[in-house]
């Protein structure tokens, strides 16, 4: 055989071969297989799978600066460096922030203010903004682009007082009429006058009428004045719409030489049309560079809102200290100058460790004009144990007629020498609505009240919370929550968990002088464990003393007498002249007392009775299951679905033993519990659907505030 023939039978089996080889590899990619036999030798092995190529970790741009460099034309100021001759560039800036101003005209600009001191004096005048020109402190030395106030910290102080226009005393900085937010105050440490005397305000930051700058980012300190001067604020309005963002405000009025007038974070005056807003600012009425002075006998605020429309408040945190001052953490008061105000009280944390003479975590009075608040997911925690403390009212409402809506507020109240409110209202024409609150008042020396309404003419819902009040001493009672006078079309007190203490008498729940509609449903209700020589009662309900309370519905609530000594009541009525009209109890699981009284009702009725009573569950009352008009009734046990069997919740006294502590007890039916109570309610379908937790209800209906 020939070279050139060899050769080309080369060609034709490596030509077969890697035929052969590519259907074996194409088969077995599809599961199937490949015959060797034809040439003599065993499949080549799998391919391996391939192995992905590991995803590149991205790159992800860093965190923005806290306190970002904005862009734009900038003129620079260095107190250390600079000299007013300068033209203000990077390498040659300004000494002063004042020369700065002057050079920027009518902006827009921005001017960049190193560490270091700057005065204000009558010499070289007080900064006085200009519409577009916004100032930015906190930067180092030689360094334009970064910036934090916290490191570099850039002070404005006044050494000798500099009054400006009007009656308000101006200090470092003023916001004159025409200013918006355009204009910005961004990371400064701003200190007032000390020792200023006359009728005027020791203010850091003026803000005028018709004046809107943003203020974000500063630490702001109030002047200090003498005998004589109106009194102390970081920031005063005097009409304006400023945003305040960010901010820490101190006011100093520590001293015998501080002692005159109010304090405050800020305040705007009583004429004012601006909108203010406040978001996350940190406001200490004494700060940290002034002690407290317990000679002081002047109000202190945390934010005063004498008059504006349409505030914001949200997210501050205010820390009130004082010794024997009236204290408020968040006032807002309205005069005649803004109808149709709606105000927003949201997010923010009120503290006071020391008491004053008076406490108010928010104190709201509008007087005769049209206005509304939301007070919404507050936590006010105020009163503490030291101090006089001659009274508390974390949430106070007064001469307020638009719509009122307190709301997953947050608040506790420390002890007093006198009265404690958590939730108070008095003299109230809008709809009121508290719900989702959570409510616990300390011990007090005098009145104690979880929520209380007083004088509501429109209608009330009191709903979702869950309210505890402290003990009261044993000369004045003691009330969960308390409803007098309200003549609205309705009052809906629901889904509430509620527990009294002791006092001289303690309720669970009072209604009295209440008119037209009350619906009571799906509450949870212990009536604390009153006195030595009074009661204790879950419900109480007085008719008004003029006019007609319609209806008076009690439906599906689970409740217990109280632990009184001397005589407990789980439901007590009041209805000697007839003025209610209809009276139904449905679906209530009602316990007397817990045992050891002398003398225990589940109900007792006083007047004309009841147009509906029953399923009711009525244990725990050795006097008497129904006492009707002074004599034991029977007649409701019998054909009504009435009953009386002993109740079995999952866990009645919680992990600490006590029925009168409702954070750890667990008032549901138990598996154990009689089958009545599980299964033996009325269907209420057609009034409302759901239970104490907002389940839906099912037949057949269960007893008391849980469906089973």
């Amino acid at each position: 055989m020939n070279g050139k023939r060899i050769q080309m039978l080369r060609r034709h089996l490596l030509f077969s071969g890697g035929l052969i080889l590519i259907v074996m590899l194409t088969l077995a990619a599809c599961g199937g297989k490949a015959s060797t036999s034809s040439i003599g030798s065993a499949p080549p092995a799998p391919a391996p799978t391939p192995t992905a190529a590991p995803e590149p970790t991205p790159t992800l741009p860093p965190p923005p600066a806290p306190y970002p460099v904005p862009a734009g034309a900038a003129l620079h100021v260095d107190a250390a460096t600079g000299a007013d001759t300068n033209t203000g560039g990077e390498a040659d800036p300004f000494a002063t922030i004042q020369a700065a101003m002057t050079s920027a005209g009518t902006g827009p600009m921005n001017i960049f203010v190193a560490a270091g001191t700057y005065t204000v004096n009558p010499t070289v005048g007080h900064i006085l903004l200009v519409e577009g020109v916004s100032l930015y402190g906190g930067f180092p030395a030689g360094d334009w682009t970064v910036r934090d106030p916290n490191v570099n910290v850039t002070t404005i102080q006044e050494t000798v007082m500099t009054p400006g226009t009007g009656a308000y005393y101006t200090g470092p900085i003023e916001s004159p009429a025409g200013i918006t937010n355009a204009t910005v105050v961004d990371g400064f440490n701003l200190l007032g006058f000390t020792g200023g005397a006359g009728t005027i305000y020791m203010s850091a930051f003026i803000v005028r009428t018709g004046s809107a700058p943003i203020i974000r980012n500063n630490t702001i300190t109030s002047g200090c004045g003498t005998s004589g001067t109106n009194g102390a604020r970081a920031i005063m309005n005097e009409g304006g719409s400023p945003f305040i963002e960010n901010n820490t405000l101190y006011t100093r009025n520590s001293t015998a030489a501080c002692s005159a007038g109010s304090v405050a974070g800020y305040m705007d005056e009583v004429g004012s049309t601006g909108s203010p807003t406040f978001i996350g600012n940190t406001i200490e009425p004494l700060g940290p560079n002034a002690p407290i002075n317990p000679t002081i006998s002047a109000e202190f605020f945390g934010i005063a809102v004498q008059a504006a429309a349409n505030t914001v408040i949200q997210g501050n945190t205010i820390f009130m200290r004082a010794a024997t001052s009236v204290t408020t953490g968040i006032r807002l008061r309205n005069g005649s100058s803004q109808p149709n105000r709606a105000d927003l009280v949201e997010n923010n944390t009120i503290t006071q460790a020391i008491r004053g003479t008076s406490q108010y975590g928010v104190d709201v009075n509008y007087g005769t004009t049209n206005a509304s608040a939301t007070l919404r997911g507050n936590t006010i925690d105020i009163g503490g144990t030291t101090g006089l403390g001659a009274f508390i009212r974390g949430i106070y409402f007064t001469s307020v007629n638009g719509a009122m809506v307190v709301d997953a507020n947050t608040l506790t109240t420390g002890v007093a020498n006198g009265n404690i409110f958590g939730v108070y209202f008095s003299v109230v024409t809008g709809a009121v609505s508290v719900t989702n609150n959570t409510v616990n008042t300390g011990t007090s020396a005098g009145l104690n009240n979880g929520i209380s309404v007083s004088g509501s003419t429109n209608t009330l819902a009191i709903t979702d919370n869950r309210v505890s009040a402290g003990p009261s001493s044993a000369t004045v009672n003691n009330q969960g929550i308390s409803v007098a006078a309200s003549t609205g079309s309705l009052t809906h007190l629901a889904r509430n968990i509620i527990s009294a203490s002791t006092g001289l008498s303690s309720i669970g729940l009072l209604v009295t002088s209440t008119t037209n509609t009350v619906s009571v449903e799906n509450n949870v209700i212990y009536g604390g464990d009153g006195g030595a020589s009074g009661s204790s009662t879950g419900i109480r309900v007085a008719e008004p003393t003029t006019g007609t309370l319609t209806t008076l519905s009690l439906y599906n609530n689970t409740i217990h007498g109280g632990g009184s000594p001397l005589t407990t009541i789980g439901l007590d009525i009041g209805n000697t002249n007839g003025f209610i009209t209809t009276l139904n109890a449905v679906n209530n699981i009602i316990t007397g007392g817990a045992g050891t009284a002398t003398t225990s009702y589940c109900i007792n009725l006083v007047g004309t009775g009841f147009t509906t009573v029953s399923t009711n569950n009525l244990t725990g009352c050795a006097t008497a299951a129904y006492f009707n008009n002074g004599a034991a009734d029977t007649t409701i046990m019998t054909g009504l679905g009435n009953i009386a069997v002993p109740n079995s919740f999952v866990s009645e006294a919680g992990a600490d033993g006590l029925i009168g502590t409702m954070a750890d007890n667990n008032w549901r039916l138990s598996a154990g519990s009689d089958a009545l109570l599980r299964t033996g309610g009325t269907d209420l379908s057609a009034t409302f659907t759901d239970d104490l937790t907002g389940a839906a209800r099912s037949a057949p209906w269960s007893m008391g505030a849980y469906e089973f």
